[in-house]
């Protein structure tokens, strides 16, 4: 699955403002992408990330089923499009943080532990 040069860029910023839990800033790297690939399936593989980034904002507002529902989601689409995504990022770490995330009582806190690691 290949991505343009300004694509690829939005993305890493995105992982960059995720991992500094500028989760907003994240939200709108994402969304670019997501958006000027509004009609190609390449974009599929950004939902993980913008389901994480909204998953944060719940979980800011203290709705934590909707939180762990989003995270949830996220997994499951990272596991779905693991092999396009290891191509950016290391899922099967992504993975593990959002399992050990999930056994623990969900605060802010819990939550800015997560990180998404860059493949290569």
């Amino acid at each position: 699955m290949e991505f343009t040069e300004k694509h690829i860029k939005n993305i890493f910023s995105g992982i960059e403002a995720f991992n500094s839990c500028k989760y907003d800033r994240a939200h709108e790297c994402w969304e670019k992408v997501w958006k000027d690939l509004r009609d190609d399936d390449r974009r599929i593989i950004l939902k993980p990330f913008i389901q994480l980034s909204g998953a944060y904002l719940n979980c800011l507002q203290k709705k934590n089923e909707a939180a762990i529902y989003l995270i949830e989601k996220s997994k499951t689409n990272i596991l779905k499009y693991q092999s396009a995504l290891d191509q950016i990022i290391l899922s099967d770490a992504l993975i593990s943080d959002i399992e050990l995330l999930l056994r623990k009582k969900l605060t802010v806190k819990v939550f800015n532990q997560l990180q998404i690691k860059k493949a290569g």
